[in-house]
């Protein structure tokens, strides 16, 4: 709906279009396989990737890594960027990949040495890319999965509550957090692009400027001039710029049902409560990543993986409407046996 009040109006609808496909996909995904493979196959694909960057430095250094010569990103000479555009691309992308590798058991990766020759290989691109946002993305989405998807309701508000805490600890101590993490305390001038953000935000609070415009009422040419960058460096203030409170309060309203639905997946228990925990991992990276960087427009790195990732818990079957007559996938599962210690079968039923 943007795209009519949009400023560009078919930057705003290519956007919007790619954002449907990849929430589609995902979503067609999850019908098709079971969670699990579902988990499987991005995690593949990040296997794919990072092969494919090391290939990128290795054949076109040029490209694979920052150079000096940049025009506007000479600062990162000699960070890896891969097969993207930049290294605060590739490295959260690695970072989000990692995060569902150590979170895989052997239900979605049956082969250890796979899983964690893999999670090696990322933790090498991470440093790699000098994103220290990157490294520090990981525990954090670890966390989020943990207690969004693990724990029970009185354990969400114990571990919050200690979460908050934490965070109180770390605002105060943010100077050597910051330095101890590379950084500085307006987060490399972040916190100085996002002041301007709000300047805009606060004229068209509701309906924003048009979802993933490129102008944003002129904020782009402003943030330009001032910080030398195009866009608000937070996926969230940038969602605010195009699509104003509304589109932020539906966003996250789909991010609360992901969530929802991954925690009483998880709970049921089995092959489709391993696969919901990976993919839970991969939409919390995202969420986490986007406190530093736009990454919520649907043509970044990130946002492709992360979508994709939503409409496949989207597609989730609810435990209780798991039955004989649901689908064929879970009808597989509950139905096969398998062979115990002893010789015997045993029903391998998500809930047995």
């Amino acid at each position: 709906m943007s795209a009519f009040w949009s400023d560009s109006f078919s930057t705003t609808l290519n956007a919007a279009l790619a954002l449907i496909l990849l929430v589609l996909t995902g979503f067609l995904i999850g019908v098709r396989l079971p969670l699990h493979l579902a988990a499987r196959a991005l995690i593949h694909s990040g296997a794919i990737m990072a092969v494919a960057s090391v290939l990128m430095w290795l054949l076109y250094p040029a490209y694979g890594a920052h150079q000096a010569g940049d025009a506007s990103q000479a600062v990162h000479a000699g960070a890896w960027r891969g097969v993207y555009l930049h290294k605060n691309h590739f490295g959260p992308l690695c970072a989000i990949y990692l995060s569902a590798v150590l979170l895989a058991s052997r239900r979605v990766l049956p082969s250890q040495a796979y899983r964690w020759g893999l999670a090696a290989f990322l933790s090498f691109l991470i440093i790699q890319s000098w994103s220290a946002s990157a490294i520090a993305l990981v525990p954090l989405a670890l966390f989020l999965t943990w207690l969004v998807v693990v724990l029970n309701p009185a354990e969400k508000l114990l571990a919050g509550s200690a979460a908050a805490l934490g965070g109180m600890a770390a605002v105060l101590s943010a100077g050597v957090l910051l330095a101890s993490l590379g950084r500085d305390a307006t987060l490399t001038g972040r916190t100085e692009i996002w002041q301007t953000a709000l300047t805009y935000i606060v004229r068209e609070p509701l309906i924003g400027y048009g979802f993933g415009s490129g102008v944003y009422a002129g904020f782009v040419v402003e943030v330009g001039r001032l910080h030398g960058v195009h866009d608000a460096h937070n996926g969230y203030l940038d969602l605010l710029l195009g699509a104003g409170v509304i589109g932020l309060a539906l966003f996250l309203a789909a991010v609360v049902a992901a969530w929802i639905i991954a925690r009483g997946v998880y709970s049921f228990g089995g092959s489709y409560g391993a696969g919901a925990l990976v993919l839970a991992a991969v939409l919390d990276g995202f969420l986490i990543a986007g406190l530093t960087e736009a990454n919520v427009r649907p043509l970044s790195a990130v946002a492709g993986l992360a979508f994709c990732a939503l409409g496949i818990l989207l597609s989730a079957p609810r435990p209780k409407k798991i039955s004989p007559t649901g689908s064929h996938a879970i009808r597989q599962e509950r139905l096969a046996p398998r062979e115990t210690a002893d010789g015997g079968t045993e029903s391998t039923a998500v809930g047995a």
